[in-house]
């Protein structure tokens, strides 16, 4: 009846046209599977299309409605053997209820992956709130990560630079001792800034920001 009721066949499909033929067919024949009745038409039985307009949908839905937990129940059902078909009518009750409610059935292998599908199904808008926070807190951490990464590039080049002014400075300096050659006439101020602008040049060849940050302090000492 429940077979009849969703797809509007028969499962003995043709053979209902005699009590023979009926009996044979229950016995003998296994009956399509829900969905496959859809894209089927037998002599006692509507076009797919009429059936699935009956229903307030297109027959590619209702094939669709028809597959997985509901189609594996009616098979149960109709198992030829007492022993694999439901104990009784509570369980068959049963796992239609749970069928509606998104519930696992009975009929199916109890598995991780199936009462995972079952219970994203039960919890869509809450798996979808909780999968657009993952998202926004996931882009916040990439956003913060790059930021952090920019600034330590930055502290590294700045420390990097200082090193290399306290170097030249020091050089300089150091180089303009009147006591470290005692044979050397008295460094001038002009001398300092002249040796200053040719290890500029050479020293700072590969960072031209920072050689033009420097150069442009000794011009300006120069020009005063």
């Amino acid at each position: 009846l429940l077979y009849v009721v969703l797809t509007g066949q028969h499962p003995a499909a043709d053979a209902v046209r005699s009590p023979a033929d009926l009996i044979k067919a229950i016995v003998d024949t296994e009956p399509p599977r829900l969905s496959g009745t859809v894209s089927t038409r037998t002599e006692r039985a509507d076009a797919p299309d009429v059936i699935a307009a009956r229903r307030g949908t297109t027959p590619d839905k209702l094939r669709r409605s028809l597959k997985g937990d509901l189609e594996t129940i009616v098979a149960k059902a109709l198992k030829k053997s007492p022993q694999e078909r439901y104990a009784s009518v509570s369980a068959f009750a049963d796992d239609l209820r749970r069928y509606l409610d998104r519930q696992p059935i009975r009929a199916r292998p109890d598995t991780f992956a199936y009462r995972a599908a079952k219970f994203a199904g039960r919890h869509r808008r809450g798996l979808a709130v909780a999968a657009i926070l993952v998202l926004v807190v996931a882009g916040l951490i990439a956003f913060y990560t790059v930021r952090l990464a920019d600034e330590r590039d930055r502290a590294r080049l700045e420390a990097e630079k200082a090193a290399k002014i306290s170097e030249l400075l020091t050089g300089l300096l150091t180089g303009s001792d009147p006591y470290g050659d005692r044979g050397a006439a008295e460094p001038t101020v002009r001398a300092i800034l002249d040796a200053g602008a040719e290890r500029v040049g050479k020293e700072l060849a590969g960072q031209p920001e920072l050689q033009a940050e420097m150069l442009t302090v000794i011009g300006r000492v120069y020009q005063r």
